[in-house]
């Protein structure tokens, strides 16, 4: 599967920019003026970095995530890289995302998929990624995605987070002990650990970070700027041809 690439609007890209700070990068959050200025530089870096080495071309990330939407027939792919501790993932997630889900994705206009992994530097951030990704066998993948930014709070810090999951999993009506086997194995965090050095490999440095049609952005953008970048994006695609083939 490829994607396509689009010619993104010089005012958003400088609005993506200006809004990298909204981006969990090189520390959590800081309440210190002078260190949270320091985190919006790294953050701002970042996207610059991800703006001048990558090129808007496909990454192959077919083995990997999960899709809302039908890739291979909606015009734009957007690929989400997110960290399930991540404090601005969250608002994204909560904020934005459904909205753009409920207007974009479900139109068939747009489909995303959404690649979980570890930025480094949350407690239980590989631990997260593992919860979500041990729901996928069960269908319900998006579903505990939805808990676990949701409850965030509830887990982000414990010591022992899975029982906290294993609750998540008895919410949702799932196998239990199933969703323990799998919390256990290697398999779901061998994936979790793949899904990481893949982005490592292409520059991820804070979160979330998309590509939409190849094209990366990071930072949890507010939905506005979000809408408006889809809309003209759809736009200059224009509807020949169908999706992202």
């Amino acid at each position: 599967m490829k994607t396509k690439a689009f010619t993104t609007p010089a005012r958003l890209m400088t609005a993506a920019l200006t809004l990298a700070a909204t981006a969990c990068a090189g520390d959590q959050a800081q309440s210190d003026p002078a260190e949270a200025r320091a985190a919006e530089e790294v953050a701002r870096s970042a996207t610059q970095e991800l703006m001048e080495t990558q090129r808007p071309e496909p990454i192959d990330v077919t083995t990997m995530g999960f899709n809302l939407g039908d890739p291979d027939a909606a015009r734009i792919l957007v690929i989400e890289f997110s960290d399930y501790a991540c404090g601005y993932c969250r608002r994204f997630h909560l904020e934005t995302f459904r909205n753009l889900q409920r207007d974009f994705v479900q139109t068939g206009d747009v489909a995303w998929k959404y690649i979980p992994f570890e930025l480094g530097i949350f407690s239980n951030g590989r631990e997260g990624g593992v919860a979500g990704q041990c729901a996928a066998p069960q269908g319900r993948f998006f579903e505990m995605s939805d808990l676990l930014f949701e409850r965030q709070a509830d887990w982000k810090n414990e010591s022992e987070p899975n029982s906290i999951f294993l609750g998540f999993a008895r919410d949702l009506g799932m196998d239990v002990g199933a969703y323990e086997a799998c919390l256990g194995s290697e398999e779901a965090e061998s994936q979790v650990r793949f899904n990481t050095r893949v982005a490592q490999q292409i520059g991820i440095r804070g979160t979330p970070t998309f590509f939409v049609n190849g094209f990366p952005l990071q930072g949890a953008l507010p939905e506005d700027v979000f809408r408006e970048m889809l809309t003209n994006a759809l736009d200059e695609i224009g509807t020949g041809g169908g999706g992202a083939p």
